[in-house]
């Protein structure tokens, strides 16, 4: 859920408590691994890591040359073995390489143009290459809840999954769409909502001020300890591959 032409400004706190109580990341991994490595990948890129090497931890080995862009230089990771990092900003990080897998997972909510993104990792790809985007899709506990809010706060937002879409409508490429269901793990509503502000990391201010809507919306409409999320995987290949 992001307003249009804004850029967002990344909070690793809001990061953590998300990813550190989720199986977002490890479930994303294990599925490219299974599903999008293929024998002639050979160098592959990740966009966006966030504040923890979770999908080169898993993914490293198989491949040769495995490279990180992440703009957060205050970022102290220890890296799995063969990992590059380079510390700039994506949308203005000028790389000279093609690689044959390239992965933006959650990464471009951040990104000020999403048509020049998308540009941008289509011209990295190598001949047979293919470029993956990870979003959240519109549907399950997070769907509900960022349309419940907008009613509660009053907000106007187009879903990111949405806007992709369109961005690779425009320019007319042909993608495949994979779905997976991961979820947050909470033992309180007050602790879920804590763990849901990365999500509205555009409207902090509109999270506060109805914090105690929020949380009654949740207590309503979230049962068990979980919530849960659908994962949009988007690949697109190169479209003058052969």
């Amino acid at each position: 859920m992001v307003a249009l032409d804004e850029k967002l400004k990344f909070v690793p706190d809001w990061y953590e408590q998300l990813i550190e109580n989720g199986n977002e990341k490890v479930e994303l991994a294990h599925f490219i691994k299974d599903h999008l490595l293929e024998n002639d990948t050979r160098k592959l890129l990740e966009i966006g890591m966030g504040t923890q090497p979770i999908f080169s931890k898993i993914l490293a080995d198989h491949v040769d040359k495995y490279t990180i862009i992440e703009k957060e230089s205050s970022l102290n990771v220890r890296l799995p073995s063969g990992v590059t990092m380079v510390q700039q900003d994506s949308e203005e990080v000028f790389i000279e390489s093609t690689f044959d897998l390239i992965i933006l997972s959650h990464v471009i909510y951040y990104f000020s143009d999403f048509g020049k993104a998308v540009k941008k990792a289509m011209n990295l790809l190598s001949q047979n290459g293919k470029a993956v985007f990870v979003v959240n899709g519109i549907e399950n506990d997070y769907g509900r809840l960022k349309q419940a809010f907008a009613n509660i706060s009053g907000t106007k937002f187009v879903f990111t999954y949405e806007r992709l879409q369109k961005a690779l409508q425009e320019q007319e490429l042909e993608f495949e769409e994979y779905t997976i269901q991961t979820s947050i793990r909470f033992d309180s509503y007050q602790t879920l909502y804590e763990r849901l502000r990365l999500f509205f990391d555009l409207f902090p201010k509109e999270y506060s001020q109805n914090k105690h809507e929020v949380i009654n919306w949740l207590k309503i409409n979230i049962e068990a300890s979980e919530f849960f999320m659908d994962q949009k995987i988007i690949v697109v290949r190169n479209p003058f591959g052969c």
